[in-house]
């Protein structure tokens, strides 16, 4: 099982538990060390108001849906044999969803998974401490840049 896989099994909502659609939103490494995986829900029932955590894919054909889909944020943790993978979602269906926040011009630069888990260690010890408030705030200077950036940074 692997980040952005799309699976199906016996989930509980927020009214009834039945076989629902999910989407593994579980880093790699927790994957890799953990027999339970987090899953966020895909429906077909969108919610009357969207809310801020609510996502309409817009690309849900392309991602081999039946339907028009909606990712919500409604986290669970699943064992993975109760889970069945279908498919996967393209992390770039989700882009549209940054446009008019302040995040729609951010450059996203994707760490190599072996520093992902390190990475959300530091960060969220550095949150716990108060020693920062923002994840956008977060930068991985710990983690060595290369010599190109730092010439561009000037050091």
């Amino acid at each position: 099982m692997n980040p952005g896989d799309v699976a199906v099994g016996v989930l509980v909502g927020a009214h009834e538990t039945k076989v629902r659609p999910s989407v593994v939103i579980a880093s790699a490494t927790y994957l890799a060390e953990r027999p339970n995986v987090l899953v966020g829900i895909l429906t077909t029932k969108f919610p009357r108001a969207l809310s801020t955590t609510d996502y309409i894919l817009l690309d849900w054909q392309a991602a081999g849906f039946r339907a028009e889909s909606c990712f919500r944020a409604y986290v669970l943790t699943a064992h993975r044999s109760e889970l069945n993978v279908i498919g996967h979602l393209d992390p770039s269906l989700f882009t549209p969803a940054l446009s008019g926040t302040r995040f729609a011009d951010a450059v996203v630069t994707a760490a190599p998974r072996a520093l992902a888990g390190a990475a959300a260690c530091i960060a969220t010890r550095a949150l716990a401490l108060g020693l920062a408030t923002d994840p956008a705030a977060f930068d991985a200077n710990y983690v060595r840049r290369p010599d190109a950036e730092l010439w561009w940074k000037g050091r």
